[in-house]
């Protein structure tokens, strides 16, 4: 007979009693020289040896409460409460104090170890920078101990890496690296934001079992915070859900993502799958057509097409292999076409290459049946667009919002008609944002509305085909599944078709028409999505299906 799952206070009572507090946070506010505290009272526990979750959309206060715990936040913010760690309260530490603890007793991974990490110094000095007591033992224990770290953290040939600098390392590999120097003097507690956002699942897969293998031989405590709740599924043994400012629900993973007691629990839990997305934006199109029409009706025209679309970059020595490798590619009106793949696989050169942006060799190359000689004659046959990964790098700081989501049609010489502040008005009305906010610049919106303002400048030309360079990947998951449904709408209305770049292949399902799976620049496999994802042929494709996470814990053991 199954045992029931404890309740979150018997849960809670049953962790806290069998291991230490490590971390015991009790009514922390923090507020930032406004009335409205950004964290409201948040009391929040990590023993030693637990993975303990914390969980909320962007806003929530997740990584000011974890930021609160260093006192790394600016010098304008007030803090209330009290951080016990250990014996003492960080609150009221000491600078000495605080600068032993950090790095030290506590070490902390960030997103985006590309800017965490020196772009001008090599892996080895930053490593041995990281090592407490370096300048009192000699170089070649520095060099050994760099070394071990590496080693420790799976990362292949660790000594060559160590004269590297950041930008010729992976993504995964740079995460590494800050694992590696989080972990160099034996941490109690390791603070992870969002460590995984924006890898390729089978990266994802590894970091967190990289993590997952150090908590056990290190015996640390790991504050985990995310947006994802398939990593919480995946590593987490317990979670804390924040909701503006304030801990809303707390338990056991099993507890609280199988149990749900709150609505904004249920919440993130429906918005982490994307199930439906087409289903949703033909309810919202304005179309609206009855529920009885199919959801995509089947492709046929075919809108572009290449046949062995071959793609080097220039100064590319010819014994380099090309970085997409004679490729047929077809594109029916109305399609939406994924192409998965991990990063270095070719899918962003294939998407670039598509549209004219890079130099490409073919055989044999066609727009709406109409041939096409040169790659660069592709920009005047073809009416195509962008959404990229990073709205806030890919928009204007300079510009308001309006103008620059008018800027491809000012480029293309439209009417000035079509320049006016009611033109751009209506732009953003169709992709859900205030009509009212042209005059506001990017860096006054969130993640999720930049990335509608760029939507909006990709339709501001009625395109004839949409590339989507991974437009989800650093957005919450409702906010992803609002894009998605965006996207899905717009498609409906416009008529165009779309090529959707992903890493992520949970997000293809129900979102495209068909698959196309990348590596090294090779197609692996091709097909419709169901057939792909049902019954995959390629054992590279089974082996991203199998890194895919999901919140479904019923094939998980249970740690201890």
């Amino acid at each position: 007979m199954a045992c029931a799952a404890p309740s979150t206070r018997e849960w809670s009572s049953l962790m806290h009693n069998s291991k230490s507090t490590l971390l015991d946070i009790q009514d922390l506010r923090v507020s930032f020289g406004g009335e409205k505290e950004a964290v409201r009272g948040v009391n929040l526990h990590v023993a030693e040896g637990e993975i303990a979750a914390l969980v909320g959309e962007s806003g929530s206060g997740k990584s000011a409460t974890a930021m609160s715990i260093l006192r790394l936040l600016p010098e304008t913010a007030k803090t209330a409460g009290s951080i016990g760690f250990g014996n003492e309260n960080l609150l009221k530490a000491s600078q000495s104090r605080l600068l032993s603890v950090r790095g030290g007793e506590i070490g902390t991974v960030f997103q985006e170890p590309m800017t965490a990490l020196n772009p001008a110094l090599r892996i080895g000095r930053q490593l041995a920078g990281a090592i407490r007591g370096a300048d009192k033992i000699g170089r070649k224990a520095i060099l050994a101990r760099c070394v071990a770290l590496l080693d420790a953290v799976h990362i292949r040939d660790p000594k060559l890496k160590l004269h590297q600098f950041p930008h010729e390392l992976s993504g995964g590999q740079r995460q590494r690296v800050m694992i590696a120097m989080a972990i160099a003097n034996n941490p109690k507690l390791l603070i992870a934001d969002e460590p995984t956002t924006a890898l390729d699942v089978t990266v994802q897969a590894e970091i967190l079992n990289l993590i997952r293998e150090l908590r056990d031989e290190l015996g640390m405590g790991v504050l985990l915070i995310t947006h994802d709740l398939g990593v919480v599924a995946d590593i987490a043994d317990s979670v804390n859900v924040m909701h503006r400012g304030e801990i809303v629900e707390y338990g056991s993973v099993f507890d609280v993502l199988e149990q749900p007691r709150m609505d904004y629990t249920r919440h993130l839990l429906e918005n982490s799958s994307t199930e439906n997305v087409r289903v949703v934006a033909r309810l919202e199109s304005a179309e609206g057509a009855p529920s009885s029409e199919v959801m995509s009706a089947a492709p046929t025209t075919s809108v572009l097409s290449f046949k062995g679309l071959s793609v080097r970059y220039p100064g590319m020595r010819s014994s380099q292999e090309s970085v997409v490798k004679s490729i047929d590619f077809e594109l029916s009106a109305h399609e939406t076409l994924a192409i998965v793949g991990e990063s270095g696989s070719g899918k962003s050169t294939l998407g670039r290459a598509i549209a004219g942006l890079l130099p490409s060799t073919f055989e044999h190359a066609a727009v709406e049946g109409e041939g096409i000689a040169r790659s660069r004659d592709l920009r005047g046959a073809l009416t195509a667009s962008f959404v990229f990964q990073d709205s806030a790098s890919s928009l204007n700081p300079r510009l308001s919002i309006g103008d620059s989501i008018l800027a491809p049609r000012l480029y293309s010489g439209a009417p000035k008609a079509e320049l006016t502040d009611d033109a751009a008005a209506k732009l953003l009305e169709s992709v859900g944002i205030d009509p009212g906010w042209i005059t506001l610049f990017p860096h006054q919106l969130s993640g999720g509305q930049r990335q509608r303002v760029s939507i909006a400048r990709a339709i501001s030309r009625p395109p004839q085909l949409l590339i989507a360079d991974e437009p989800t990947s650093a957005l919450d998951v409702a906010v992803q599944k609002r894009i998605l449904i965006l996207l899905a709408r717009l498609q409906r209305e416009l008529r165009f078709s779309c090529v959707f770049i992903t890493h992520d292949l949970h997000l293809v399902r129900d979102f495209a028409d068909r698959v196309m799976v990348m590596q090294g620049g090779c197609v692996q496999e091709e097909g419709p999505v169901d057939e792909v994802l049902s019954r995959p042929k390629s054992e590279y494709t089974q082996k991203l299906l199998a890194s895919t996470l999901s919140t479904d814990l019923s094939g998980r053991r249970v740690s201890g």
